[in-house]
């Protein structure tokens, strides 16, 4: 099984998430917050309700993934098109929105606090195993973490298929981060 350490707010994480779409890859994603990871000290007492978008974005995934909803990936989908698509940035109403959709309960009977607190196991067990950005990945069976940047998405299904399978394969003879990006 492959997984993916990610955080909505990263554009690279974005690109990454509709190649294994193309691709028709299957992954576990699990949050990695980028803010928390920028943050001199580990701070992770958001009860003032100063949460950050990324985090609250991360929060519903949690929330959708622990229902084991089939919408889960369609949450992804959607949340990630709410970060890079828009022209404005995401508002935390939007990102509520769509979490009350593919929960289908309202906000007030979510448990944010638990939430988080699972955003925060996720990044702290993907930080003690290397992960220092998004997206990194585990390939198959692989303990060691790669952290993988398109510079662009392949243009057919086709192409993208075959860049994953080589993803895989390569990963095992790499001893540093894969960044794939076109030569000019």
């Amino acid at each position: 099984m492959t997984t993916v350490y990610f955080d909505y707010a990263c554009e690279d994480t974005y690109r990454f998430q509709r190649l294994l779409d193309m691709a028709e890859v299957t992954a576990d994603w699990r949050p990695f917050s980028l803010t928390q990871a920028a943050s001199a000290t580990a701070t992770w007492d958001w009860a003032s309700g100063n949460v950050p978008i990324s985090v609250l974005a991360l929060a519903g995934h949690e929330f959708v993934k622990a229902q084991s909803a089939p919408g889960t990936k369609a949450y992804r989908q959607e949340m990630f098109r709410l970060f890079h698509e828009q022209e404005d940035s995401p508002q935390p109403d939007k990102v509520w929105q769509l979490i009350e959709k593919f929960t289908g309960f309202p906000q007030v009977e979510l448990d944010l606090e638990a939430a988080l607190k699972r955003v925060q196991d996720s990044h702290e067990l993907a930080a003690s195993k290397g992960v220092f950005a998004t997206p990194t990945v585990f390939i198959e069976d692989n303990d060691r973490p790669f952290f993988i940047r398109l510079e662009a998405l392949p243009e057919t299904v086709k192409a993208a298929k075959a860049l994953w399978k080589s993803l895989p394969k390569s990963s095992h003879h790499f001893p540093q981060p894969v960044i794939i990006e076109a030569v000019e």
